[in-house]
């Protein structure tokens, strides 16, 4: 599926292009989670936006870890940084065996749970980086 971009609130911006387009993304995701209430967890639609919302979450940790090595932060933030993105990842592998296992969870629960990965993780903790960026933008690439 082709996207086009989100736009978040500004005040969830970081000011690093590759991770706030991320952001958006997975924003977008969840918005088309949400906008499509016909579509249970365990309907083949949710469970291709989950999965695309999957690879999108790997891969924004992945940007986010890289970005956290040049900034320099301090390795208390960058472990609490890391535990946060461990702890969304393991609930999305259990949300992922539950629906396998047919212990399909209510979906208003579910997008709950993945709200909160997206906006309370961009809110509790990707915000804290602007802290230790240059003036300039920064790249991730």
């Amino acid at each position: 599926m082709k996207s086009t971009a989100f736009p978040l609130n500004p005040m969830l911006l970081l000011g690093v292009p590759a991770i706030d387009k991320e952001h958006g993304e997975l924003a977008r995701q969840l918005d088309a989670l949400v906008a499509n209430p016909q579509d249970q967890p365990d309907s083949a639609n949710f469970l291709e936006t989950l999965s695309q919302l999957g690879v999108q979450i790997n891969t924004h940790f992945n940007n986010e870890e890289r970005l956290f090595k040049s900034l320099g932060m301090p390795e208390a933030l960058v472990s609490s940084h890391l535990q946060a993105h461990t702890d969304i990842l393991v609930q999305y592998t259990q949300l992922n065996m539950d629906i396998m296992q047919k212990e399909v969870p209510d979906r208003t629960d579910v997008l709950k749970l993945i709200k909160n990965w997206i906006i309370e993780h961009i809110v509790r903790h990707d915000l804290t980086i602007r802290d230790y960026l240059p003036t300039r933008k920064v790249s991730v690439d």
